[in-house]
């Protein structure tokens, strides 16, 4: 016997994960783009340093384009994602090769990089 007052996880799942693609292309087409680095759980002061260092130097490497829009970061214990929504000035591109150089300077070499290109 089933409860009817219980929710379908398996639909609201779907549901949510729907929206949340539609939210993600939305974010796109108004110019919004990505990097993530997968940096691997932070075990040390010198991780924390290089995590710290690299929001630094994505935040540098963005500025020098030119870009002077605002920024949102989501993080994760071993991860970090950097969302920026361009101008329309602002090639979306520009700020994405800024940020992935930036990135692959500082990569310790077991760093994944994921970036909407």
């Amino acid at each position: 016997m089933t409860d009817e007052r219980l929710p379908d996880w398996a639909n609201l799942h779907r549901n949510l994960a729907a929206a949340a693609a539609v939210d993600a292309a939305e974010r796109y087409a108004h110019g919004e783009r990505r990097i993530t680095v997968v940096t691997g759980d932070l075990e040390s002061a010198a991780d924390a340093e290089r995590l710290h260092e690299l929001h630094g130097q994505i935040e540098a490497a963005v500025v020098e384009t030119g870009y002077h829009g605002r920024e949102r970061i989501i993080g994760r214990n071993d991860r970090t994602t950097s969302c920026r929504r361009s101008t329309p000035t602002q090639v979306p591109a520009e700020l994405v090769r800024a940020a992935r150089a930036a990135a692959e300077r500082l990569n310790p070499g077991w760093w994944q990089i994921e970036a909407d290109d």
